[in-house]
């Protein structure tokens, strides 16, 4: 078998081992917990904000499925030659969900101010329907940023494994549009998220409003609505400022740093922002009321479906 290497089993074939075990547990978990809140928004009420929680359940569950393979490229390199596959399918995922998912923040985040802001009128308040489309805007918008990553990604083996990266015979040219495709898409609005954010709270303390406004918004409701935005971009910039930041770290620091070191320290900063997409249900879900709400019926419902199912099968058929 000429695909086969014969690598001896080292520290950081260990060290692989033992992450892709625990990013597939993330995988498993994140994958069940942003299913079960796709399926309870899609029987709720369509709401501006359930669409979007849709949207960012569904990149998160996505990315969850993907986040093992990465660290699989690694390990199945000891045994094969035939992982550039993964690597190619990896890298454009990756790239896909991450723009996806900080653009439905971004959303979140323009539509929150919109809202504060027009309070009073209730003619600027986006539809759900409207929020569809510009869900799908998102998408597109991803799709188009990371589809060109098919053609351009490729696996290179290394003294010290195997790197995912752009092919070498890549122009410049092409990957300067790269390069500045992924800080419009990725780093651009991680930026403007972080400033909407606090502008929505430095312009709802000096608000003053009436406690019920004609359009049925108040302080607390704004308050709430702030604190929801407030908990899920930390939840998402929070991972993506971490690993951004080891990532230009290690860039820097390069010739300095030993390899087992700054492998260890992409695995940390990649399992930190991974587990958001474990935890990001979990705070949608103790974050509203109203999703508490969705999720308990879709537990209802599923308890009476399968009590009456098995009920049925328990009934004998001809008195037998």
């Amino acid at each position: 078998m000429s695909n086969v290497t014969h690598r001896p089993y080292g520290a950081s074939d260990a060290l692989y081992t033992g992450t892709t075990v625990l990013f597939s547990g993330f995988a498993v978990i994140g994958f069940l917990a942003n299913t079960v809140m796709i399926a309870s928004l899609l029987r709720a009420k369509r709401t501006v904000f359930n669409v979007i929680i849709i949207g960012l359940c569904f990149s998160d569950a996505i990315s969850a499925c993907n986040s093992p393979m990465h660290v699989v490229v690694v390990l199945t390199s000891r045994y094969f030659r035939n992982h550039r596959f993964i690597c190619i399918l990896a890298q454009p995922i990756d790239v896909l969900t991450s723009i996806a998912t900080l653009h439905h923040v971004l959303l979140l985040s323009v539509l929150r101010m919109r809202r504060i802001i027009h309070a009073l009128s209730s003619r600027n308040e986006t539809t759900a329907q409207e929020c569809v489309r510009w869900v799908w805007l998102c998408w597109c918008y991803a799709t188009l940023l990371s589809f060109p990553l098919l053609f351009l990604m490729d696996a290179r083996e290394t003294e010290s494994g195997v790197r995912c990266g752009l092919s070498e015979g890549t122009h410049s040219l092409v990957r300067l549009i790269f390069y500045i495709s992924i800080t419009v898409g990725i780093f651009f609005p991680m930026l403007v998220v972080a400033g909407l954010c606090i502008a929505v709270c430095i312009f709802l303390k000096r608000r003053k409003v009436p406690t019920t406004s004609t359009s049925g918004t108040s302080k607390k409701n704004d308050g709430r609505a702030v604190r929801q935005l407030a908990m899920i971009a930390a939840s998402c910039l929070t991972g993506y400022t971490v690993e951004s930041a080891t990532k230009i770290y290690i860039g820097l620091m390069r010739d300095s740093l030993p390899y087992t070191t700054s492998m260890a320290m992409l695995l940390i900063a990649h399992g930190v922002l991974r587990s958001t997409e474990l935890l990001n249900p979990f705070l949608y879900y103790f974050g509203s009321h109203e999703i508490r709400n969705d999720v308990h019926r879709l537990w209802k419902d599923f308890r009476k479906t399968f009590r009456a199912r098995v009920a049925d099968a328990e009934v004998p058929v001809n008195g037998n």
